[in-house]
């Protein structure tokens, strides 16, 4: 990021089965010319994200294709037909890697920020992304960021290197979103008005719906 003393990587999830879309790879489909996975990547790009972490499952190859333009970290989640957290679990893991995205170094030590990114919401852009960091720098008791629209809890979610360290050491059995349940006290709900965060696309009527207001 342009902040120097915060250093944000962002996991992007794209490994999910996509299972009530049908047979469509829904990250694969267009919007506005762009696919909804082109569009999470890009906005984390124009935000200036540190590293990209992109976990793969279903269809990895061909998403990989995809994404191959993108200087990024490709993971793969052989287990992601478990569902979500095995994806997320992986994709903390890799962080701890040597492989940097932008800037080619291990950030292992030195990362204090971890976005937690969906790869089907169309509306995340950019200053979204800069908005949670924002509120992150600011935060001081609390190493988690969650986006709250109208009560309702968004994405993307931003935690700390340390509650990174902690969800793999000794809650990996919970998960990240099992970890933030448990821990109330470390969140900072960020009331937010914009339906960006609250927004992503499951099915091919609601893909269809979006479609005929944007």
């Amino acid at each position: 990021m342009t902040d120097t003393s915060n250093i944000i990587s962002a996991i992007v999830l794209a490994a999910g089965l996509s299972q009530r879309m049908g047979a469509a790879n829904k990250l694969l489909l267009p919007v506005s010319g762009k696919s909804l996975l082109h569009r999470t990547l890009d906005a984390l790009v124009e935000a200036d994200v540190d590293r990209i972490v992109v976990v793969l499952g279903h269809q990895s190859n061909k998403v990989r294709e995809h994404i191959q333009p993108y200087r990024v970290q490709v993971v793969v989640n052989e287990h992601y037909a478990q569902g979500q957290k095995s994806s997320v679990t992986c994709g903390l893991r890799a962080l701890g890697g040597k492989t940097g995205g932008k800037t080619g170094g291990n950030l292992g030590d030195k990362q204090s920020g971890v976005l937690i990114c969906l790869g089907d919401q169309p509306m995340i852009e950019a200053k979204h992304i800069r908005h949670l960091v924002d509120a992150f720098s600011l935060s001081q008791s609390q190493s988690i960021v969650m986006p709250v629209h109208e009560g309702q809890r968004g994405n993307p979610v931003l935690i700390s290197e340390h509650v990174r360290q902690r969800v793999l050491k000794n809650h990996a059995n919970l998960g990240c979103r099992g970890y933030i349940d448990k821990h109330p006290e470390l969140v900072n709900r960020l009331r937010v008005s914009d339906k960006a965060f609250i927004t992503d696309i499951d099915t091919h009527e609601e893909y269809l719906a979006y479609m005929n207001v944007v």
